[in-house]
């Protein structure tokens, strides 16, 4: 091996390391944020550098919404039959197969589970089974941490039963 080709070997090796510690500081983020550490995951996101905070904040918001699906699927044999309406031309239109489930005029179920899916400063993103990661319902993390009786860092992942009005979230109850 000549010291060119040891010299471009090093460099292969360096970008491969770069990558790798790329990698798993925002597998550390994701961590943190998963176990609700949150000061922890925002100082380990924050050594990222802006193009990498952009892929996170991309894989962040697939994977939320591929777990939602996947817990919609395995709790779909125990969902409640969906609610219909009688809309004015006749026909009948299930409440979760609207245009727009959380802004449709159809009655909603009782009471659905939910799920905090992330925080966004002051704001708790909530996702249930009408409600997906890519229109998550929102509300003030203040006032969801009270109603659940939690810290406000512990608020990511944490499941409760509520009432949905339109987008207001209300009837919070601890699962």
């Amino acid at each position: 091996m000549t010291l060119d080709n040891h010299t471009m070997f090093a460099e292969e090796i360096g970008r491969a390391v770069a990558r790798l510690t790329r990698t798993l500081t925002a597998q550390s983020a994701m961590g943190w944020a998963f176990a609700g550490e949150l000061e922890k995951a925002q100082l380990t996101a924050a050594r990222l550098s802006t193009e990498d905070l952009g892929r996170l904040s991309a894989a962040a918001r697939k994977l939320a919404e591929m777990a939602d699906e996947i817990h919609a699927d395995r709790h779909a044999q125990d969902a409640p039959a969906p609610t219909t309406t009688q809309q004015e031309d006749g026909e009948m239109e299930t409440w979760e197969n609207g245009a727009d489930a959380a802004r449709t005029t159809s009655a909603a179920p009782d009471r659905v589970e939910a799920r905090v899916s992330i925080l966004f400063g002051d704001r708790a993103e909530v996702v249930t089974d009408y409600h997906p990661a890519s229109d998550p319902l929102r509300m003030p993390t203040g006032d969801l941490a009270r109603a659940l009786g939690v810290d406000v860092d512990r608020l990511p992942g944490q499941r409760f039963l509520c009432r949905v009005d339109g987008e207001e979230i209300r009837d919070i109850a601890p699962l």
